[in-house]
């Protein structure tokens, strides 16, 4: 069940207290965020970026460390809904204002998603569990036995 802390957004009723992984771990978590905003101010191919870094942190990380790979796991999830909401808000607002409600919306767009990023990053470096607000869950925390 999905709990709302502050700004974080936490997926399990304890994540709000639960200090999880090592030091190595939490440096690991915190990358998971922070290259695709490097990425993004660099080259501005953030979301793509996300994408391709997050899974392939999940993939070497998802049996030596369920906090990196939960957290990789979350940055798939945000850079595939940014991506989608990009494309999509940006065709939808610009043919509904003749492009002038991109000016708005991209700017915002940005800002919400360095914002949320900025968050994650500082939950995993604090140890802590974060779930983006507003983002699509296509790929789902495994079932535990």
């Amino acid at each position: 069940m999905a709990v709302a802390v502050g700004a974080m957004y936490v997926g399990r009723e304890d994540a709000a207290t639960d200090l999880s992984g090592d030091e190595s771990d939490r440096q690991w978590a915190m990358w998971v965020h922070l290259v695709p905003l490097i990425g993004a101010a660099i080259t501005q191919a953030g979301p793509v970026i996300g994408i391709v870094w997050s899974a392939i942190v999940l993939n070497t990380s998802k049996k030596d460390s369920p906090f990196v790979a939960d957290h990789a796991r979350e940055m798939l999830n945000f850079s595939i809904s940014y991506l989608i909401y990009a494309v999509v808000g940006s065709i939808i607002v610009g043919a509904l204002t003749f492009l002038v409600g991109l000016v708005v919306f991209l700017p915002a767009l940005m800002i919400f998603g360095l914002v949320c990023t900025i968050l994650a990053a500082v939950a995993a470096g604090k140890g802590r569990y974060y779930r983006y607000p507003m983002c699509i869950r296509f790929f789902n925390e495994p079932e535990h036995d």
